[in-house]
C-alpha cells in the first residue's frame, strides 16, 4: 500500500467511525420507532464497513460510501427533535461521504 492509499484509508476509517458512532448516539433522538431501528442498523453497518476497510477489504469502502450516499439523499426528509441532533447529523454525514476516494 502506498503512502497516499494509507492516508485515504485512514481518512475513510475516521469518517466511517464518526458516522457509525454518530448514528448510534443519535438513534434515541429519532421521532419514530422505525427511524431508531434504522439508525441503529446504519450505525452497525458503518462500523462493519470500517472493520472491513481496516482488514484491507474494498467492500468496507463500498459500504461506507453507499451508506453515506443514502444519508445525503434522504437528508432533506429528516425531521429532528432538537437543534443538537440536526447539527450533529449535518456535520457527520458529509464527512463520511467525502472520505472515500475510489480509484
Amino acid at each position: 500500500m502506498t503512502p497516499e492509499q494509507r492516508t485515504w484509508t485512514r481518512i475513510a476509517v475516521a469518517g466511517g467511525l464518526l458516522c457509525g458512532v454518530g448514528e448510534l448516539v443519535l438513534a434515541p433522538t429519532m421521532d419514530f420507532p422505525a427511524g431508531t431501528i434504522l439508525a441503529l442498523l446504519f450505525g452497525i453497518a458503518f462500523l462493519a464497513g470500517v472493520y472491513g476497510l481496516r482488514k484491507g477489504r474494498t467492500g468496507g469502502a463500498v459500504v461506507i460510501t453507499v451508506l453515506a450516499a443514502v444519508e445525503l439523499a434522504f437528508m432533506p426528509m429528516y425531521t429532528w427533535s432538537s437543534a443538537g441532533s440536526s447539527g450533529a447529523r449535518i456535520a457527520t454525514t458529509p464527512v463520511g461521504s467525502g472520505t472515500v476516494k475510489l480509484k
